[in-house]
């Protein structure tokens, strides 16, 4: 589980966790790679709807 306000680095490892890649993490928070890229590389902040999206999909459930 990750702390209520995760890094990018953070999110990563649990995304890598799920065997992930950015771009699979992206989709499935419905954000694009490139606003990942800028945040993690301190280019831009992130708003906190994509942060959200992005804690949501790498806490969802697998599916079998």
């Amino acid at each position: 589980m990750l702390s209520p306000i995760p890094t990018p680095g953070q999110i990563l490892e649990e995304a890598k966790a799920k065997g992930w890649s950015i771009k699979k993490l992206c989709d499935e928070a419905g954000i694009s790679d490139e606003t990942f890229f800028r945040w993690r590389d301190g280019r831009n902040s992130i708003g906190i709807d994509k942060l959200q999206a992005l804690i949501n999909a790498v806490n969802q459930e697998d599916m079998p």
